[in-house]
Parts: structure tokens; C-alpha cells; sequence
């Protein structure tokens, strides 16, 4: 029969990261062998040649391009695009839910988001949390200012709405459209606070 599609979206606080990393290589044939479902592993324009929300164009063009050939590209022949799964660790986590929000704005044609799996998700605001402001923290919150720094667009804060996911722009009805989500968060993460909010949020 037909197989589920997870799109898959690599992490590296905008600015690194590659589908080619041997981890991300290793990880989702497993994830692919283990849940019998079709892996779409997608590569995205860097920050900071590329600021966001660029990331958030490139992988929604992903949902775009696995409609459009699905039905010419022969290791898709299987796939069900009714049954299309949206994962991403730590950046992707983040692009995960911009994603879904694009989707339900805009109705990508033939592709059915049926669920967001964000892995340790990548967020912020301008407000600290209690782990962050933890002195043991300070170095992972100054490596962590330099990526937003890098991938914010020119002029925003930590409160532009793709860093802070409470300035997520949907209406009551888009909410309820909203896929089901299953929120990964690592426990020695120092963000692992944001990844609890999100889930709290939602």
C-alpha cells in the first residue's frame, strides 16, 4: 500500500547544518526503516547570506515540489500525501511549526499535513527564561544571541514572530486546522524551557 511522507528539516541555528551530515544520514534511514515511511530530507538557504525568513520559503517550496512530483519521481510512487508528517530537530523544529503555519494560510494543493514532530525546538524571545538566565548558562545563551543575530531579519528582535512562537499570526478557525503535534525536547538542552512553553502554548 501507500506509505506516509515525513519531510524532514535539518537543525543548525539557520546558519549550519546539511541533509549530506552522516548523523542526519544514519538517523532518518532508521526513523525511515522503523516507521515504514518515505523520508524527505531537505537542505534550506543559510543565514547569514540568507536571513530568515528564507528557511521558511525554501521548505514550504519542499511541500510545493514533493506535490508537484510525486507522480514522476519513482521513489515517491508509494508515497501518500495524505498522510504527510512535518520533523525537524532544533532550527527545523522551528521551521516545522512556520511551515504548518504557511500551509494553513496559504492550502498547499494535494499535500495533507497530518502531524508536527519538532525535536527540541528552536525558539526565543527577548524575555529570558529561567534556565537562561542560570550563570552556568551564559556561554550557551551568548552562542545562542549570535544565531539569532546572524538569522533575524535586519531591524528584529528575539520577539520577531519566527524566534517567538506566541507571535504566531492565526485566527480561531486557522488554530482549529492547526495538524497534532508531538514535541520532543532534550533533557540536558539549556532551551529545553522554550520547548515546554511551545507545547504549553499549543
Amino acid at each position: 500500500g501507500q506509505l506516509p511522507v515525513l519531510v524532514y528539516f535539518h537543525g543548525g541555528g539557520f546558519c549550519i547544518g546539511s541533509t549530506t551530515w552522516l548523523g542526519y544520514h544514519h538517523f532518518l534511514g532508521d526513523l525511515s526503516a522503523v516507521s515504514k515511511s518515505i523520508v524527505l530530507s531537505v537542505d534550506y538557504r543559510l543565514a547569514p547570506e540568507n536571513k530568515l525568513p528564507i528557511a521558511y520559503d525554501d521548505c514550504y517550496s519542499s511541500l510545493e515540489w514533493l506535490s508537484n512530483n510525486a507522480s514522476s519521481e519513482p521513489w515517491l510512487e508509494k508515497a501518500d500525501l495524505l498522510r504527510v508528517f512535518l520533523s525537524g530537530d532544533s532550527a527545523g523544529g522551528n521551521i516545522v511549526h512556520q511551515v504548518a503555519v504557511k500551509v494553513i494560510k496559504d492550502k498547499v494543493s494535494r499535500v495533507r499535513i497530518k502531524g508536527l514532530i519538532p525535536i527540541h525546538p528552536y525558539f526565543g524571545s527577548e524575555k529570558r527564561t529561567e534556565l537562561e538566565m542560570a550563570e552556568e548558562s551564559a556561554g550557551h545563551v551568548q552562542s545562542n544571541d549570535m544565531f539569532w543575530r546572524l538569522s533575524l531579519p535586519v531591524g528584529e528582535n528575539r520577539d520577531y514572530l519566527g524566534c517567538n512562537f506566541e507571535k504566531t499570526e492565526l485566527s480561531g478557525s486557522e488554530w482549529d486546522q492547526f495538524p497534532r503535534v508531538l514535541v520532543f525536547v532534550a533533557g540536558l538542552d539549556f532551551l529545553k524551557e522554550r520547548g515546554v512553553m511551545y507545547a504549553d502554548f499549543l
